[in-house]
C-alpha cells in the first residue's frame, strides 16, 4: 500500500516545512517551487505557525531575505504577502 493512512491530518508537515524554509534562497533555481510549496503547506497546516514560534521566526527571516533580494515574480510576491499575513495571524 502506497499511503498508509487515509487521514491526511495525521501528518503535521513540520519536517517538510523546515526543509523548505531553509531552502528559500534567492539564488536557488528552485525558489518558485519551494516558495509555492511553503505557501500551500502553511495554508493547509496553519498550526505550523501558531504552535511553533521558532518556525515563525525562521520563516520571517527567510521572507525578509527574499523581499530584499528583488528576485520575486508577481506570483512570488503574492505568495510572500500571503505568508506575511499568515505570520501576522499566527502572532495573535
Amino acid at each position: 500500500m502506497f499511503m498508509a493512512a487515509d487521514d491526511t491530518r495525521a501528518w503535521a508537515g513540520v519536517r517538510l516545512f523546515h526543509h523548505l524554509v531553509s531552502r528559500l534562497d534567492p539564488a536557488s533555481p528552485h525558489l518558485p517551487l519551494n516558495l509555492h510549496t511553503v505557501h500551500t503547506l502553511v495554508a493547509s497546516r496553519p498550526a505550523l505557525l501558531t504552535e511553533r514560534s521558532a518556525a515563525r521566526d525562521a520563516l520571517s527571516e527567510a521572507l525578509e531575505v527574499l523581499t530584499s533580494a528583488d528576485v520575486l515574480t508577481r506570483d512570488g510576491r503574492d505568495q510572500v504577502a500571503g505568508l506575511h499575513y499568515a505570520l501576522r495571524l499566527a502572532d495573535r
